[in-house]
């Protein structure tokens, strides 16, 4: 039972320290946001992405509430029409929330 224990916290140490390692960064989330609004956006000329990419740094620059944890990060767009909610662990991010609000 002991060597169990042992082993399960050594690899959840590991875990946490890989997760701290890799954690990304504000600067990578708005690298990332701006690929996913060329993708949606199907931005193919450099005028198109030019102007996603300046929309894409508002958005993120106005909007965007970054909650650091250590081993993860949580990113956060929250606005009348929608509610957009992302984590970065492990030097990726994956959506996991993203919601129209109702208009009424």
């Amino acid at each position: 039972m002991k060597k169990i224990l042992a082993i399960t916290t050594a690899l959840l140490v590991v875990l946490f320290l890989l997760g701290t390692a890799t954690n990304p960064s504000y600067a990578e989330y708005k690298e990332w946001f701006k690929a996913n609004l060329y993708k949606e956006a199907n931005a193919s000329t450099e005028l198109e992405k030019s102007v996603t990419g300046f929309i894409a740094d508002i958005v993120s620059d106005a909007g965007v509430v970054r909650k650091d944890y250590k081993f993860y990060s949580l990113y956060k767009i929250e606005t009348e029409d929608f509610n957009y909610k992302v984590i970065g662990i492990f030097d990726n991010f994956y959506v996991i929330k993203d919601e129209e609000k109702n208009q009424d």
